[in-house]
């Protein structure tokens, strides 16, 4: 792989971090909002959708993770 080609995969990795990051942020404080709730709040449906989105993002944070790993070893 060529200088060019790597310096991109690098701003394209730097990227996915940042964007990894925020997801991670907004995971976790809609993970908190639920958490804060009380027990009957959060056995409703709208709760319940908040619990799924948390655990959704966080799947995406892995997701990114993994995904940052490749370009790492792409560029090895």
């Amino acid at each position: 792989m060529n200088a060019d080609r790597r310096k991109r995969l690098d701003q394209a990795a730097e990227l996915i971090s940042q964007a990894k990051d925020m997801i991670a942020d907004v995971g976790s404080e809609e993970q908190d909002a639920f958490d804060n709730m009380s027990e009957g709040l959060q056995q409703t449906e709208k709760a319940q959708r908040m619990e799924e989105v948390a655990f959704a993002l966080d799947d995406i944070v892995n997701n990114l993770d993994e995904a940052l790993g490749e370009i790492e070893e792409a560029k090895s």
